[in-house]
C-alpha cells in the first residue's frame, strides 16, 4: 500500500485534533492545565509525586519556557465521557528553519492513540510553510516505533549516532517542511 492508503486506514472514521496548548488565559489557568494535572496524578510524567497543583503548574510553566511551541493532541479514547480527549502533547523548539519536537503520551493513551497522534502531528508539520525541516531523535527503545512511521509517509530514518546522548546511542529521523531556502 502507498503512504496515503496507510494514513486513510489509520484515520478511518476520524483524525486526531492537534491544537495549541491552552495553559494560561485571562481567567488564570487554561483548560489544558487540568488535563496535565490529571496526567501527572496518573503517573504520566517523570516528575516528583506529591506536588500541589500550584507547584505542578509552576513546574510545567517553567519546563515549557525552554520550548517555542506546544500542542495538545486529542483523539478518541474510552476514558473520556464524550469518548474524545487529550492523549498526549508535543513541545518543540524552533530556530526559524528546524523544528525539534518532543512527544509525551498520557497514561490513558492506547498504542493506537499514540500512533494516530504521532502520524497526525507529523503530517500537519509536513505541510506547515514556516518549517524547513523537522528533526526528531530518540533512544533505542523507541526506534522501532518511529521507523514504523515511514510507511505513513511522515518520517524518514537518518541513522544512529553512537554515544550521541549521555544515556547511549541516539537515533535521528526527519521530514521536510514546505519552507524553501
Amino acid at each position: 500500500m502507498k503512504p496515503k492508503q496507510w494514513r486513510d486506514q489509520l484515520f478511518r472514521g476520524s483524525k486526531p485534533n492537534v491544537r495549541p496548548l491552552d495553559l494560561i488565559n485571562e481567567q488564570g489557568y487554561g483548560a489544558d492545565m487540568g488535563y496535565l494535572w490529571a496526567a501527572y496524578k496518573t503517573g504520566s510524567f517523570e516528575i516528583d509525586q506529591g506536588l500541589s497543583q500550584e507547584e505542578f503548574a509552576a513546574k510545567i510553566i517553567d519546563y515549557l519556557t525552554s520550548y517555542d511551541y506546544a500542542w495538545m493532541i486529542e483523539d478518541r479514547n474510552a476514558k473520556f465521557q464524550n469518548k474524545i480527549g487529550p492523549v498526549g502533547w508535543v513541545a518543540a523548539t524552533f530556530n526559524g528553519w528546524e523544528l525539534n519536537p518532543h512527544f509525551d503520551k498520557f497514561s490513558w493513551a492506547t498504542p493506537r492513540n499514540i500512533m494516530r497522534a504521532n502520524v497526525a502531528f507529523l503530517q500537519m508539520m509536513k505541510y506547515r510553510k514556516e518549517i524547513g525541516v523537522l528533526v526528531l531523535w530518540c533512544m533505542q527503545e523507541y526506534t522501532e516505533f518511529y521507523k514504523r512511521l515511514k510507511k505513513y509517509g511522515v518520517l524518514n530514518y537518518v541513522g544512529k549516532i553512537p554515544r550521541g546522548d549521555r544515556r547511549g546511542d541516539k537515533y535521528e529521523f526527519y521530514i521536510n517542511g514546505r519552507k524553501r531556502a
